[in-house]
């Protein structure tokens, strides 16, 4: 499993990883953001229905919505420095 931490308002979809690694197929990407629900407001008062989207759970709480070692791959681009404190956000994505 792998965690887009820090999505955005689209989340991704699953990851085909076999033409790199057979075995592993497809792998399921879950997505999450600490505006979630902010965005799904939007998409409403838009009457957008988006395809995917992340789950409301900012960084430094990933292990009230996920278990220890829930994920073999933690992903984050460009979201670390907006949130509240990054240090305690690093720690709960190496867990």
């Amino acid at each position: 499993r792998m965690l887009n931490a820090g999505s955005g308002p689209l989340a991704p979809p699953p990851k085909d990883c076999s033409t790199y690694v057979p075995e592993l197929g497809v792998v399921p990407v879950f997505a999450t953001d600490g505006l979630a629900r902010f965005y799904m407001q939007l998409y409403d008062q838009l009457g957008l229905q988006p395809p995917r989207v992340p789950a409301h759970c900012p960084i430094e709480e990933l292990r009230r919505c996920f278990p220890r070692n829930h994920f073999d791959v933690v992903h984050m681009r460009n979201a670390l420095d907006h949130t509240m404190d990054p240090l305690l956000g690093v720690r709960q994505m190496l867990e």
